[in-house]
């Protein structure tokens, strides 16, 4: 069975975003970033739509 949602930290780990859980914290408060909040304090990311964020930033031009 694959993993349908990752943690804070399994989403800035080497095979993701690999960066500090810091800037996935702060990603997280953007509307276009795929995150949900279970419970009053976890974050919890879903993979198909990280993905797809990812592909989108890919696809954008950089500033």
């Amino acid at each position: 069975m694959t993993k349908r949602l990752l943690s804070v930290r399994e989403a800035a780990g080497p095979n993701w975003l690999n960066c500090n859980p810091k800037t996935v914290y702060r990603l997280a408060r953007r509307a276009d970033f795929p995150a949900l909040r279970v419970g009053e304090k976890r974050i919890m990311i879903p993979v198909e739509l990280l993905e797809k964020w990812i592909q989108r930033q890919a696809e954008a031009p950089l500033d």
